[in-house]
């Protein structure tokens, strides 16, 4: 059964625990636990069965998945750690 949109939660902040754990399990696996990300693959995980324990969605994105807990992360805590370190795909040029 789908949340309730007073269910929801919006997280701001990047040091929430919450997104400090899913941050952990983008970098390490973690025993039971798996990070799917995409509206695709979740799709494909609920429809095989998966029970979903969160649903964290950026805010201003929508998607509907059955999970025990929904919350919504601001774009500031929604950012990887290379966003908020100033790193990105770029090379430095050795001129």
């Amino acid at each position: 059964m789908p949340k309730k949109p007073s269910d929801n939660h919006l997280i701001s902040s990047p040091e929430n625990e919450i997104v400090r754990r899913l941050r952990r399990l983008a970098q390490r696996r973690e025993p039971g636990l798996v990070l799917l990300e995409g509206p695709r693959v979740i799709a494909e995980a609920e429809a095989a069965g998966l029970e979903l324990e969160l649903l964290a969605v950026r805010e201003g994105d929508e998607f509907e998945a059955s999970s025990k807990k929904r919350v919504t992360l601001s774009r500031h805590a929604a950012r990887s750690d290379r966003d908020r370190e100033g790193r990105g795909a770029r090379r430095q040029s050795r001129d």
